[in-house]
Parts: C-alpha cells; structure tokens; sequence
C-alpha cells in the first residue's frame, strides 16, 4: 500500500509539471506576442494605414513566428487595411467582444478562445491599440495563435502511453485533446466533476472517469494574462501508474508462496539446514528490498536446484526496481534540463525584445549564457576596424579584465575568427594571450 502511494503522488507530480509547463509556454507565447504588437504599433506605417508596406512588415514577420496563425492591422471602424495573409477576404471584426474592449479601455487586450470564421479552429486573439502622440486610437494590431504548437510539443516529451493531455477554456469547452484529437474538440462540459474541480481550484491534481471513462490520475494549471484564458489537464491512467507496482505485488505474493510451500516441505523432511537457511537469507532480502533497499542481493549458489533459481529470480527483481529508479531520476534530470533550456530561451528572446538599451541586453545575454551553461566566464567582443573591443563580459578579474579592453585584431587567436569548441587557459601574469586549447 505505501508504494501504490508512492506510484500515485509521483504520478500526480508527473501530470502536474506536465500542465505547468505547457501552461508556462502558452504564457510564453502571448507575452511575445504582446511584445511584437507593441514594436508594430510604434511603426509610423500603421498609424497611416499604409496597407502595402504594413502587410509586407507583417507577412515577413510570420515567416519569422511560427507560433502565430497570422497578423492583421483594422481601422477604429473595425474594417481591415494589412494582413499577413493577402489572401484574406475584407473582414470586419467590430462585433467582436475583444474589440469593443480594445476600443473601450485603449490597452492590450486577450480575447477568450474564440472559432475563427476562416479556419474553424479554436483561437486566442491579441489586440494591442495603436496610438498617436495625442493618446487618440489610430489603428489595432491583432496577432491570432491556436494550439498546433500542442503537437509539436507533445511529440518531443514522448509520453506514456495513454497519457492525455485536454485544454479547455474559462467556460470548461474542450479547445485541444489528446490522443483523441477531434473527438472531444468545441464539446462542452460545465457540468461535469472534473471540470468544476478545475474551474474551482484553478491549479491541482484529481482522480476522475470522466471524458473517455479510464480511470485518470489528473494534473492541472492555468493559462492567461492578467486573466485566465483556459486550462491545461494531464492525466495518466490509474493502470498505467500502478503497472509496475501490480506486477511486483503478484510477483512478491507468488515468491512468497513458494517459499511459503519450500519451508513447509523442508519442515517434514526434518527441518534441513541447507534448505532453511536460504529461505531465511531470501526472506531476508525481500524484506530489505519491500522498505527500499534495492542494492541487496541474496549473495547464494544460483546453480543450487530451486533455491538457486529463487535467488535469481529475487536478485533480478531487485536488479530491475533499481534499473527503474535511475531511469526516472534520468528523466527527471532530462525534465528538468529541458524546462531550463526553455527558460533561458524565454528569457534571452524576451530581453531581445523588451531591451532597448543594447549594453543592457549583451549583459543579459551573456550573464544568461554563463548560468545555462554553469562556467566561470564569458566575454563578448566587438570588431571595430583593425582593433578587438570588449563589449561585455561576466567573470574577469580586473587585472586581467584591463590587459583585454583593447588588442588588435590580428594578434587575436584563431579560434576567435572560427566557431569552435574550445578549451583555454588565460595567463593572467602576462599582458597578452598565453592559449593552448585542444578542441
């Protein structure tokens, strides 16, 4: 029982780190989304309503923002003058809820997921207002994202099988499910337990047979700005969670049944020593490997009869509970470096966009790199004519941080022209570069 509970908090952690981080990219994309909007919206062309060069300002900037399903610029009447998509018949978006709201507050406005009228996709819509020095609207830039990146993403943490993974809205309709794709998609189920629970507690774990009626150990978290745009639901089937722990409890009950029967054989025939022992050392080491300890062996004979097959048998089981234990701290491990990869992504491209002073962002950068990466320094330098110019750097003493301001380009190593992986060692009692490196 103590490790069916085990199984089940583990795979309720496993489900709700899962939703956190797809909750944590979701967030992601609107804040570059409302970064970008915000730089379009400082153009001069849109406040015009230059419909040629905005829409190959934002045609390009698709090409370079996969996340997004398209940009669009619309006058205050709601009519639109840009798109990314020329394709697009002329559409007026001025029933729209997120625009009358845009309109009303002049801010940055999320809509809720809507179904768009040319794709039939569920989609969250981003408006950002575009203002004149006066404060007036002149114009507001949409940016639409739908849920494909879900599949991509899925695809890379390779999951359990009959893991799900289910987005619904603030209103509890099904905007994403997986694996039964379509299925479930634009069906709503306010009334269902699993669906108040989420709505209700926001973020948490919860055992339910609702959906597709497998028993599901269910992680969930929200998404949004400012408010909540929707929710992310993991769930992993309750045999799935307890597989291993079922077979090792029939195993273990088998074993000790024919121990059980062995003993009462050696008992009849007088108690035999060389039979008696063995099952106490088996015993032994059941009882060792039942509260944790999987490095035990039974350490006997495996070419003696029954009793040696018995042994291996237990020695392979606790061979197979440690093999296990290591590949979940590898995947822990491999989790964790994975969420770290995505952060520092998130965090050097949200500098890249948030950043306007460029000393600033090479600091970021580089101190970003330095803690991603967990060495001791780094240092950026600039060409400028014939001279190398440090511009930004993270971990140099002063002494040697002064003897490599300025030096000239021609005395600079190779490895510096060339992207390399290196290994260098810096003299510091000299005043010029001591390398030898080895790739």
């Amino acid at each position: 029982m103590k490790q069916r509970e085990r199984a089940r908090n583990s795979a309720f952690h496993d489900t709700i780190m899962i939703a956190r981080n797809v909750a944590e990219i979701q967030n992601g994309i609107i804040k570059k989304g409302k970064d970008i909007l915000f730089t379009l919206s400082l153009i001069p062309h849109f406040k015009n309503h230059d419909s040629d060069y905005s829409s190959k300002i934002l045609r390009d900037l698709l090409e370079k923002s996969p996340e997004f399903i398209g940009f669009a610029a619309y006058r205050v009447d709601g009519k639109i003058f840009a798109s990314s998509d020329p394709s697009l018949p002329p559409i007026d978006i001025s029933d729209r809820p997120y625009f009358k709201e845009i309109i009303k507050s002049h801010k940055f406005t999320v809509s809720d997921f809507l179904i768009g009228r040319l794709t039939g996709k569920p989609t969250l819509i981003l408006a950002h207002p575009v203002l004149d020095g006066e404060k007036r609207m002149r114009a507001i830039l949409v940016a639409g994202i739908d849920l494909n990146w879900v599949k991509n993403f899925l695809e890379k943490m390779d999951l359990s099988s009959g893991t799900s993974l289910t987005i619904i809205d603030n209103k509890g309709v099904v905007l994403f499910g997986h694996p039964e794709g379509e299925k479930f998609v634009g069906k709503s189920f306010p009334e269902a337990g699993i669906t108040k629970t989420v709505l209700s507690k926001r973020e948490g774990t919860i055992e339910s047979t609702e959906f597709d009626r497998i028993k599901r150990l269910f992680g969930f978290a929200p998404f949004g700005h400012e408010s909540v745009s929707g929710y992310v639901m993991v769930g992993i089937p309750k045999k799935i969670a307890f597989k291993e722990i079922d077979r090792m409890l029939l195993f273990n009950i088998l074993l000790l049944c024919l121990i059980g029967g062995i003993g009462i054989v050696a008992i009849l025939v007088g108690g035999n020593l060389l039979i008696r022992n063995p099952i106490k050392r088996l015993l032994k080491v059941t009882e060792e490997i039942s509260q944790g300890n999987l490095t035990v062996r039974t350490g006997l004979d495996y070419s003696r009869g029954g009793i040696g097959g018995l042994s291996q048998a237990v020695d392979r089981m606790a061979e197979s509970l440690l093999r296990r234990d290591e590949e979940i701290e590898k995947r822990e491990e491999v989790i964790k470096t994975q969420k770290d990869e995505l952060f520092s992504r998130s965090e050097i491209l949200s500098s890249t966009v948030s950043t306007k002073d460029i000393d600033e962002l090479l600091r970021k950068i580089i101190n970003e790199i330095v803690r991603f990466l967990r060495i001791e320094f780094a240092s950026l330098h600039l060409v400028m004519e014939n001279q190398l110019l440090l511009r930004a750097y993270q971990g140099f003493s002063p002494s040697f941080r002064a003897k490599t301001l300025s030096f000239p380009l021609d005395e600079a190593p190779h490895w510096m022209k060339e992207f390399m992986v290196i290994h260098e060692s810096l003299d510091e009692d000299n005043s010029t570069f001591a390398p030898f490196w080895q790739l």
